[in-house]
């Protein structure tokens, strides 16, 4: 009964002197008090709702992400108490005193109590939901998602979403019904535009990514500039290098951590953004495959389907994830995959513009001892060097670089920004990603896996034993200038994401007393040749004598960028041969 006067004070409060709601059929007056029930055990339940709704998904979160579960719950309990006090007080009276206007001798207001308790129940909900707004933009906006800036260039097509919402809301057609309900909505709006602008970090604002059983830290150099933007050769601008484990063999749960880490990074400023070799969906470190010289076994040949079945296609549904995740956060992602065609599986690299422009791959050309049992080997046709905006962008995959030929090739292409996702976690890995900074005076990005015996299935047969704690990969990402110096790492302790600044100009400087293929080079005593044309291991002619690769390296819909510089450089002593050839 506390309740229900609570309800029915202020709808009788607008009607006429002596009118009173009316039930002509016999279950309305019940209906009403289930209704009643129903709103009122909604609004009381509701901080424990979201309380239990905050420890079923907790466990699945990071840690910078649990940091927003109290708001969270805080910020959705206001909202929806808000909104139906809004709807309580001003907006549903405000309803009935209009619909009650036109009483009149000839037509006697008498609202029923079913119709009267409808349009109260659709009032109250709405306006819960639609309180949630400011809720909403809050997260956006902390995660750099939204900003006052977009809210504001699209307040007109705000205003037409909000009447279309207004309509749905109201009862009738009326326009000054819809406009009582749009009201609000608007007014949420602009509140949700200066809001935005209130959390939005402020350029050279430094945050920190609290750490906790993840392990997941930030590590900032420098003083960033977020604000760079797009423009061609950018000087000065931010790197991100992620060191974490995948969800081994499992490829649709590592794309989402490929989403949730590229965002994270992102938001701390990074243009580029660098994953580990073979993250998408794991190195399978320690697993001999069921191969011993003259037999294989069933487990292993198990094991190899288990691998092929979560690798990746090219093009296909993960490409188009991570494409739309290099969208969604305007960044250069730079992500090691396996990837498979027919039946052979590859180590690749593969690049994406913030537009999320697939801009092509780089196959591993040697994969390293027990790595060429279950991958194939790359063809010169796969090894770009990318003019972005950022400057060059190329990768080379783990023992790759230990090529010397290969490194060579790289720095003819003049790559700047030297990406060496790897699988390597020894001292003398990191001791090379110095060396090859100051070799071809560019920056060097090495990124690894960190992972533990609990990162990979239960049934994973491997050297490492059960102990889910055990470490298997302990990481050693790192970031280095063209004078071999660390701009962020080597990390060892756990998973990362390492950041850094980069100037560019450094690059022109550390040329000035080193170009391997420049002034430092002698053409007249070596020189190498590197062919990039493509190699099929069969072709075919069709009646007219027309050749056709039965399998082409990368295949027909998802065609990369060529890379520049195809023809002879000059006297720097390597030339290519060209897949146009």
């Amino acid at each position: 009964d506390r309740l229900a006067d609570i309800v029915l004070t202020p709808i009788v409060g607008t009607l006429p002197p002596g009118s009173s709601l009316v039930f002509i059929r016999p279950g309305e007056a019940f209906s009403f008090y289930l209704n009643v029930a129903f709103i009122g055990g909604m609004l009381l339940a509701a901080p424990f709702v979201m309380y239990q709704v905050r420890g079923f998904i907790a466990p699945g979160l990071y840690a910078n992400e649990k940091k927003f579960l109290v708001p969270f719950v805080v910020l959705t309990s206001a909202g929806s108490l808000s909104g139906a006090l809004f709807s309580q007080y001003l907006l549903f009276p405000g309803l009935m005193k209009f619909y009650g206007a036109f009483n009149s001798p000839r037509m006697r207001f008498m609202p029923g109590v079913e119709e009267t308790v409808e349009l109260y129940m659709k009032m109250m909900i709405g306006m819960i939901v639609v309180f949630q707004i400011p809720t909403v933009v809050f997260f956006l906006a902390k995660m750099r998602l939204l900003t006052a800036r977009f809210l504001w260039r699209h307040f007109k097509y705000a205003i037409l979403i909000i009447f279309i919402v207004a309509a749905l809301l109201t009862p009738d057609g009326s326009p000054w019904n819809q406009t009582v309900v749009a009201a609000p909505m608007i007014g949420l709006y602009l509140l949700s535009i200066g809001l935005a602008w209130i959390v939005a970090p402020k350029r050279g604002q430094e945050t920190s990514n609290g750490s906790d059983s993840t392990r997941l830290r930030l590590a900032f150099v420098g003083c960033r500039d977020s604000g760079v933007t797009m423009e061609p050769l950018s000087q000065r601008f931010t790197v991100a290098v992620v060191q974490a484990a995948p969800v081994a063999f499992d490829r649709e749960r590592t794309l989402g951590k490929v989403h949730v880490l590229a965002g994270e990074a992102a938001r701390r400023g990074a243009r580029l953004v660098l994953f580990p070799e073979a993250f998408v969906s794991a190195y399978p470190r320690g697993l001999d495959f069921g191969a011993i010289v003259g037999a294989r076994s069933d487990e292993g040949r198990e094991d190899f389907r288990r691998y092929w079945e979560s690798s990746v296609d090219i093009p296909g549904p993960a490409m188009d994830a991570l494409g739309g995740d290099a969208r969604a956060n305007a960044i250069y992602l730079v992500v090691g995959v396996v990837e498979r065609d027919g039946g052979t599986l590859y180590c690749s690299v593969v690049f994406f513009a913030p537009d999320g422009t697939y801009l092509g791959k780089h196959r591993k050309i040697m994969p390293t001892a027990s790595e060429r049992l279950i991958w194939g080997f790359g063809d010169g046709s796969t090894m770009p060097v990318f003019e972005t905006p950022l400057g060059k962008i190329g990768a080379v995959i783990c023992w790759e670089n230990y090529l010397p030929l290969m490194r060579a090739a790289m720095y003819a292409k003049g790559v700047e920004i030297y990406c060496a996702p790897t699988a390597d976690p020894r001292d003398s890995w990191i001791a090379s990603m110095r060396h090859i900074a100051v070799e071809g005076r560019c920056f060097v990005l090495s990124s690894n896996q960190f992972n533990r015996r609990s990162d990979f299935p239960a049934d994973y047969r491997s050297p490492f034993g059960d102990d889910p704690k055990t470490v298997v990969t302990r990481g050693g990402s790192c970031i280095v200038d063209p004078f071999g110096n660390f701009l962020a790492g080597p990390d060892m302790e756990g998973e990362a994401i390492l950041i850094a600044d980069i100037d560019r100009a450094q690059i022109i400087r550390g040329k000035f007393d080193l170009d391997v293929v420049g002034h430092y080079a002698r053409p007249d005593i070596f020189q190498l040749h590197v062919d990039e044309r493509p190699k099929q291991p069969v072709t075919l002619h069709d009646a007219h004598g027309t050749a056709e690769a039965s399998r082409p390296g990368t295949r027909t819909g998802m065609q990369p960028r060529a890379s520049p510089g195809d023809a002879h450089d000059g006297f720097t002593g390597v030339s290519h041969v060209s897949q146009f050839a």
